[in-house]
């Protein structure tokens, strides 16, 4: 399959051989897809989340040394009503208060501890309404439930146990992000591919357009990933097009189907 990912940048004949030998390989072939995109992501996704934190890790602990809660519940220091901590270049990043925040006190938060709730906003919706936002209640947290007990959590040890489990976690959620990006591309593509074939391949059919979709979008999947480290091949919506540009050009240059019924053979 790795020859296939490979040939998918320039040999018609590697999609004549998909299209015909391939039937539970194709799920499988997806899989490391996904597999190869997201850990070439992986790679500078905790490279640049490691280095942030370590740059930004003392200035996060300087302005909130430690955080504490009792009956799963937010405790201020006294006087104060939210803290608000910033990066090193003066913007906003979160916020931790004992009380509910209004929607104009969330602008530009990348989340918020708020009395007994935590909210993550997602990328493009900071300062909306927390409704935009995923919202994890701390009495979901057993460690933190037993009554009229204080908890008390150091903001440096929670930067450090990050830092250290980072290269765990951080693959799953990146893994994740790339087969939905590769699903919906694929989605996208198979109409696409079907359509060119009702001229180009008219012994296609859908089923068949589908997996030869899945191997035209192998390109774009892997130069995009690629594009973390070289952002000259950061081409956005230009990939779209160059993904029909080379499925009309493997189409036409690879031979010519036998009849569908042959997809049900070994």
């Amino acid at each position: 399959m790795i020859k296939t990912m490979i040939k998918s940048f320039y040999s018609p004949q590697a999609y004549y051989d998909v299209l015909l030998a391939w039937r539970w390989k194709t799920v499988l072939y997806f899989l490391l897809l996904c597999a190869v995109s997201g850990g070439i992501s992986s790679v500078a996704v905790i490279r640049g989340f490691g280095e942030t934190l370590e740059k930004e890790g003392p200035n996060i602990a300087r302005q909130l040394p430690e955080i504490s809660f009792r009956n799963c519940e937010v405790l201020m220091p006294e006087g104060a009503d939210k803290i608000v901590v910033k990066s090193l270049s003066g913007a906003p990043l979160f916020a931790v208060s004992g009380r509910y925040l209004k929607p104009n006190e969330l602008d530009n938060l990348l989340f918020s501890l708020e009395k007994d709730r935590f909210y993550a906003f997602p990328a493009g919706t900071q300062g909306a309404s927390a409704d935009a936002a995923q919202c994890v209640k701390l009495s979901d947290f057993s460690e933190l439930a037993e009554a009229d007990k204080t908890y008390v959590f150091k903001t440096k040890e929670i930067i450090d146990s990050v830092l250290r489990y980072s290269p765990f976690f951080i693959p799953i959620f990146v893994l994740a992000g790339s087969a939905s990006l590769n699903l919906m591309f694929l989605i996208t593509m198979t109409p696409a591919c079907f359509i060119l074939s009702l001229t180009l391949s008219p012994n296609m059919g859908f089923l068949r357009a589908a997996k030869f979709a899945l191997i035209a979008i192998t390109p774009v999947s892997i130069l995009s990933t690629l594009s973390v480290f070289i952002p000259a091949l950061n081409l956005g919506v230009l990939y779209a097009a160059g993904t029909l540009v080379l499925s009309w050009y493997m189409m036409k240059n690879m031979p010519q189907l036998p009849p569908r019924f042959i997809f049900f053979k070994k």
